[in-house]
């Protein structure tokens, strides 16, 4: 027989189950049998940007006026969950840009991840769909860009948040901020002594 827990639970328990068998004349006596319920993970997953910086989960990189594309996750990024290692997968990454400014978009453009899909949601939110293993989702992550079309883009930075969710549990956001820095350009030299 198959029986369904129909409540929400917010933390590991037990329930007893009965039965009985009748043969519609005699009844059995009762068999007990205890189901444990738990998580399969009890926290949520915790993504950084940037495993060597120091002190911060978040990253921050430039792009310079003239460039239209910068990535947006360091080289070094981590995922962990679960305080015993037991998890080792996530559901989703979603990541999404805070103000849009001006035409701006996130763009995948790395190479195809099989176990993962990548589901734009506007030009300036996606997401990473699992189940996939953390490695997966660290190779997917490596191919996230942020481009920006202005031909002279505000000069304001950007921040692009990226949320986990593990199942039961999202992380707290982290964040990539994005420093918009101008290229000073050469004045126009006038000669005032020209004939």
């Amino acid at each position: 027989f198959v029986s369904l827990f129909r409540e929400s639970l917010t933390s590991p328990c037990s329930r007893a189950l009965t039965a009985t068998a009748s043969d519609g004349i005699h009844i059995s006596d009762p068999a007990e049998m205890s189901i444990d319920l738990a998580f399969p993970n009890t926290q949520a997953a915790v993504l950084d940007l940037d495993s060597t910086a120091k002190d911060t989960l978040d990253y921050e990189t430039d792009l310079h006026e003239g460039t239209t594309t910068v990535k947006i996750v360091s080289a070094s990024p981590s995922l962990t969950d679960d305080v015993d290692g037991s998890q080792t997968e996530v559901s989703d990454v979603t990541v999404t840009l805070e103000s849009v400014i001006e035409p701006e978009e996130i763009k995948y453009v790395g190479a195809a991840v099989p176990s993962i899909n990548v589901v734009t949601l506007s030009p300036t939110s996606l997401v990473l769909k699992g189940p996939a293993p953390y490695g997966d989702f660290l190779v997917a992550l490596q191919g996230l860009v942020y481009v920006n079309n202005a031909s002279q883009p505000v000069i304001v930075t950007r921040v692009i948040s990226f949320v986990v969710q593990d199942g039961p549990f999202c992380s707290d956001p982290v964040y990539t901020r994005i420093t918009m820095r101008p290229v000073n350009d050469q004045m126009p030299v006038v000669k005032l002594d020209d004939p």
